[in-house]
């Protein structure tokens, strides 16, 4: 993960935008900028301060002025859908499982930094 986040960190401004509790995406935030040094999220966006969302993202919460060049990466291409769609900025990415079997055999790293080192290299 952090070896993705160094090859996109400077070529985008990055937020972090979920369905979760605030309590989550800063503790997510902290992880991901605890695990690489001079990372950092531009905005939070979590239920809690949007309690609109019913099951929607917008841009528009993240990007008042637009969102011309914004990217997407959501394991979920539904809530991107409704409203304004906006599936092309999506890039569909594998959902991560804590719990599952194959987390536990060391499988589930191999196939996360797969498929990161390959959306890294489309990114840029």
């Amino acid at each position: 993960l952090a070896a993705f986040f160094e090859r996109v960190a400077p070529l985008y401004e990055l937020a972090i935008y979920t369905h979760g509790s605030r309590d989550y995406a800063l503790a997510v935030r902290a992880r991901l900028e605890a695990a690489s040094p001079g990372l950092k999220f531009a905005g939070v966006v979590s239920r809690d301060c949007c309690p609109d969302l019913r099951g929607e993202k917008s841009l528009a919460r993240l990007f008042p002025g637009g969102a011309a060049r914004a990217l997407i990466l959501d394991d979920r291409l539904d809530v991107w859908t409704r409203g304004e769609d906006q599936t092309a900025r999506v890039l569909v990415v594998q959902p991560y499982k804590f719990f599952s079997a194959r987390f536990r055999d060391g499988d589930a790293h191999r196939d996360v930094d797969s498929q990161l080192a390959h959306s890294a290299t489309a990114l840029e």
